[in-house]
């Protein structure tokens, strides 16, 4: 029995309703006009005003973590493309490949979100960790003592979307591609020979397509939502040790 076709639908991922956006983007800093004061450089910015400099860093990894779900918006729309084969002036883009490509995108940004969510937490807390040192683990020797709040919070991130980030891994370092499909292999030739104008027999190619998309659209969104709702606990977590950092940095 056919299962019921899902009803693919645009996803307002972000996190505009957190608290610290409200707080600290809009209040702190999106009232801060950086062109009404003059710094040679960085350095500069945080000798002559600290606690300014402190805000900066902080919502710009903020931003950068919220622009990631904004990006993962795309999925949903990618996988409600119509028609198919994509046209394209080079070749036309065929059902295999625009499916290969939109969980490619879907893996990237989806597992960038917990890499980001730890630079977050680096510069907000002030561990220092560098670029090439950022990990969970170092993290958690840094804070564990002080912060196991946070600890438990960046466990449950990381553990948001595991299939997802197994497909990601299982892409890049093996070169296994399954896009859902009964058979990946048939799929992808009849795909090559729809691209080309011609159809397969006793092949739906439309109803196997369909199927696939219906099954990441429902993984991916679910797991997506979670992740939104761990994030969101994350960064509100972390509101009072920012204004604490923030308010001692402020001239008297």
């Amino acid at each position: 029995m056919a299962t019921e076709q899902v009803h693919l639908e645009y996803q307002w991922w972000g996190l505009e309703d957190t608290t610290f956006k409200g707080d600290v983007v809009y209040e702190i800093v999106a009232r801060f006009n950086l062109e009404e004061h003059v710094f040679k450089d960085w350095y500069d910015f945080e000798q002559k005003m600290p606690h300014m400099a402190y805000a900066w860093a902080v919502a710009t990894r903020f931003d950068n973590l919220e622009r990631l779900f904004i990006h993962l918006r795309m999925v949903p729309q990618m996988l409600g493309v119509e028609p198919l084969p994509v046209k394209s002036t080079v070749e036309d883009i065929s059902r295999h490949q625009w499916l290969m490509s939109i969980q490619d995108l879907a893996l990237y940004r989806f597992s960038s979100i917990r890499d980001v969510s730890l630079h977050f937490v680096n510069d907000l807390l002030e561990i220092g960790l560098g670029e090439l040192e950022l990990n969970i683990g170092k993290i958690k020797k840094a804070i564990l003592q002080t912060h196991p709040n946070v600890i438990a919070i960046l466990k449950e991130i990381n553990q948001c979307g595991r299939s997802v980030r197994e497909d990601r891994n299982s892409r890049a370092h093996e070169g296994t591609v399954t896009l859902g499909t009964k058979d990946d292999e048939i799929f992808r030739i009849a795909s090559a020979i729809e691209s080309f104008g011609g159809r397969t027999n006793k092949f739906d190619i439309e109803a196997v397509y369909r199927e696939a998309v219906d099954d990441i659209y429902k993984r991916f969104v679910s797991e997506t939502n979670t992740l939104q709702e761990k994030v969101k606990t994350l960064v509100d977590s972390l509101l009072d040790e920012f204004n604490c950092r923030y308010d001692a940095r402020r001239p008297t």
